[in-house]
């Protein structure tokens, strides 16, 4: 099945981006958001959460690279 259209902007980031972090608040915070999860399939509430946390195992790791060049 296709993700919605919102999850779609989260799967269309660009993960190694430096702006990641804050492209990631952008659209936590975009509105409908927070309606769309509380209406939404509980699988696509779970694709979100591991998407979430995906990239942010992939920040934690890129970020002291970053800090060290």
């Amino acid at each position: 099945m296709a993700l919605p259209e919102i999850l779609q902007e989260f799967d269309r980031l660009d993960k190694n981006s430096p702006q990641l972090p804050d492209q990631l608040t952008s659209l936590l915070y975009k509105k409908g958001l927070k309606d769309y999860i509380s209406k939404s399939r509980d699988e696509d509430v779970l694709w979100l959460v591991e998407y979430l946390d995906r990239v942010r195992l992939s920040t934690a790791l890129y970020l002291p690279s970053a800090q060290s060049a």
